[in-house]
């Protein structure tokens, strides 16, 4: 169940919008009222939109209604769980632990781990469109759980973490970005907790969503 999305704007983008909020107004309000009546939403955008502000007015859009979402895409009891763990451990995991961690609670929720999968595989798509291909393949290793220990509120890494290649490392920052963006919108919690407390959950939370957009 939603609230009332169709009334604010997120704050920020996975990326710098190219287009102002004024002008993207009319086309919001437009894919707003097809997923009210579940239209198709390329048939919600009037003759002659840009390609530009078809793209950031969906990506607007799609933030608005994953902020909407009163569980969102992991509940706060779910998070409570999952950031315990994260937090009980003395060294920073690595993605594929973090990815199990995450996962493994929310196999008691089917749509949440579900909503979950499907909506970091579409990010994932948008990390790989964005990031510039590799000079050399063989920097495309694993990342190693050093380059999520800041991330994940671990601390400053011991050791350089990424390889001196520079696509490498512009994927990691895109990576980071959209982390930014959309943990707090995904992940719900942590409630009653104190400043300290809060902000480094809220680092787990971008680890997370992360550790989900890394490439392995």
């Amino acid at each position: 169940r939603g609230g009332d999305w169709s009334s604010d704007v997120c704050s920020s983008d996975p990326f710098e919008p190219t287009t102002t909020s004024n002008s993207r107004s009319q086309t919001r309000t437009l894919l707003l009222e097809a997923l009210d009546t579940n239209t198709p939403l390329n048939a919600a955008f009037p003759p002659g939109t840009r390609e530009v502000e078809k793209l950031e007015t969906t990506a607007e859009v799609l933030q608005l209604f994953v902020a909407s979402l009163t569980d969102g895409i992991i509940p706060a009891p779910f998070w409570k769980t999952i950031d315990d763990d994260l937090a009980a451990r003395k060294r920073a995991p690595t993605p594929d632990e973090t990815r199990i961690l995450t996962m493994v609670p929310l196999a008691d929720s089917p749509p949440h781990s579900i909503a979950l999968v499907h909506l970091v595989v579409r990010l994932g798509k948008v990390v790989a469109i964005r990031a510039p291909s590799s000079s050399n393949p063989a920097t495309e290793a694993k990342p190693s759980r050093f380059d999520f220990r800041q991330s994940m509120g671990y601390g400053r890494a011991r050791r350089a973490t990424l390889t001196d290649d520079p696509s490498l490392a512009a994927r990691r920052a895109i990576e980071r970005r959209i982390a930014e963006v959309w943990a707090p919108v995904m992940i719900r919690g942590p409630e009653g907790v104190g400043e300290k407390e809060r902000r480094a959950s809220e680092a787990r939370k971008r680890g997370v969503v992360e550790a989900f957009l890394a490439k392995e």
